[in-house]
């Protein structure tokens, strides 16, 4: 049988002392409440990075807040990064996602646009999609003010923000947007159906995969009507044989989480 990786197992005990609630248990508001305090919790120190500034960007839904870390001693222009927060299209902030674009900007030496896209079940899909490739068309459209370089420019997501980031490359590709030089997914969601020998694997030992990812993910899509419609206006992460044609493809140093 496989085993979970050691840090997995470390992540489920501090979540199980913890006492937290499961998603799929509680309300948006609570489950956010309970992100954002967790987050806070955090002992570690922040990643210091040259520069922090917050700027509006003109989205779908009206103006929309994204976060910039600029990195220490790199000379402009700099890469730029666009990252999308995970929390299954329905929590997630930028304050609870700090860290992580923190370590994406000095790790990397880029620029990173950390963006607080619409989320369910207030805006439903494809409010976040239709956000995200807007931010990156921003950030591209303003890259030289920003003292990134728009030829060096890749998208990054983890978890929902991994289908974000996959979703958001094929529509740059196939709609004639930003040419990415790098698509980066941290354990993202490319198959909304749930299904799969992982998730029968570990669903009696991991309480997130499949009820709490279906409950979060229920709650982003629209009513049944219409549903698939709307659902066809976009690629498919899942049933692309490449996700993007993004020119930079490097998976070293990756770790399964079971083995």
């Amino acid at each position: 049988m496989a085993q979970l990786h050691p840090q997995i197992r470390d992540v489920l005990k501090v979540t199980a002392e913890a006492g937290l609630r499961p998603i799929e248990e509680m309300t948006p508001t609570e489950a956010r409440e309970q992100m954002e305090a967790t987050a806070r919790a955090r002992k570690a120190e922040p990643l210091p990075v040259a520069k922090i500034e917050e700027r509006l960007f003109p989205g779908p839904g009206g103006m929309t807040r994204m976060r910039l870390y600029w990195p220490h001693q790199s000379a402009a222009p700099v890469p730029a990064i666009v990252y999308f927060h995970g929390g299954g299209h329905v929590i997630g902030s930028l304050d609870t996602h700090d860290f992580v674009a923190r370590n994406l900007c000095g790790g990397t030496g880029a620029m990173v646009a950390s963006v607080d896209y619409r989320m369910g079940p207030e805006h439903k899909f494809p409010a976040a999609v239709d956000d995200c490739f807007a931010a990156l068309e921003w950030v591209h459209a303003n890259a030289a003010n920003l003292g990134a370089d728009p030829r060096r420019i890749g998208v990054h997501g983890d978890s929902a923000g991994g289908n974000l980031a996959a979703v958001v490359a094929l529509l740059a590709r196939d709609v004639g947007g930003p040419q990415l030089r790098l698509q980066s997914l941290v354990y993202p969601v490319t198959d909304y159906s749930l299904v799969g020998e992982s998730y029968d694997r570990y669903s009696s030992r991991i309480r997130h995969p499949r009820e709490s990812g279906d409950g979060l993910v229920s709650r982003s899509l629209p009513p049944q009507r219409g549903r698939r419609e709307r659902l066809a206006r976009l690629p498919d992460p899942h049933r692309q044989p490449r996700a993007s044609g993004a020119g930079d493809c490097h998976y070293g140093g990756m770790r399964r989480a079971a083995r």
